[in-house]
């Protein structure tokens, strides 16, 4: 089998700290303690999502091409790594909800919440939400039955990292394969990497859209940021 990790990084960084940077002279979006705290939230959380995946992608390289040289596999990047793409579930569904309460916050001043309404990204889409909502309930709810004894033979017990795998032509191994990764799956619910990628840097580019925020709101021209290019490893085997 040949294996490929199909991994692209977010990077959100700059447009977050530019956040940051302005509440840090106290120049909030709204002059309402709590619509700026829910702002903040959104921010904080689509950074932390950002951590996890990074980190979860570490972990993924750790278990497929490190510890393949010690001649296995890393079982315990294969845990770490799950539970790190868990982590980033749970952190993009909470910054979605808190970015869906931002613009129809009731004490928002309502310029602030058409700022926000006119320029809607993918992400808080009520079919890409709903994806995320789901993953993330099977997640939790998943932990619970652990915790009660009701898991079920053979059912999985944490995220992986998942892909398919096609046949390859090669004259030395007639039977060679090449398995991709490139998403993560819990059951019947599946999300790739690629997309979860461009959820988290939408939300850096609302970071930065929001920190532009003045009482005469003038839109962004520059597109949101993309993600950096994808990280193709290619891992060769005996099968």
């Amino acid at each position: 089998m040949i294996i490929k990790l199909d991994l692209p990084r977010p990077e959100i960084s700059h447009a977050v700290n530019l956040y940051w940077l302005k509440t840090m002279f106290s120049e909030f979006p709204t002059k309402n303690w709590k619509v700026n705290v829910l702002t903040s939230a959104f921010v904080g959380l689509a950074q932390n999502a950002e951590a996890e995946y990074k980190q979860a992608c570490l972990y993924a390289e750790d278990l497929y091409i490190h510890s393949r040289k010690g001649g296995g596999f890393n079982l315990g990047s294969m845990h770490m790594m799950a539970r790190r793409f868990e982590n980033v579930i749970s952190n993009t569904h909470r910054s979605v909800r808190a970015f869906t309460k931002l613009r129809g916050h009731k004490e928002a001043p309502p310029e602030f919440r058409d700022y926000l309404n006119a320029n809607r990204p993918a992400f808080s889409a009520d079919a890409i939400a709903d994806r995320i909502r789901d993953m993330r309930n099977a997640i939790h709810h998943l932990d619970e039955k652990i915790g009660k004894g009701e898991i079920e033979k053979g059912q999985p017990v944490h995220v992986r990292l998942d892909g398919f795998e096609v046949p390859v032509p090669d004259s030395d191994q007639p039977n060679q394969t090449l398995m991709t990764y490139d998403r993560i799956s819990l059951g019947p619910d599946v999300i790739f990497l690629g997309e979860l990628c461009d959820w988290i840097n939408e939300m850096g580019r609302q970071a930065e859209y929001i920190a532009a925020y003045e009482e005469v709101p003038v839109a962004l021209e520059q597109p949101p940021p993309q993600g950096a290019p994808v990280t193709e490893i290619v891992i060769s085997f005996q099968a």
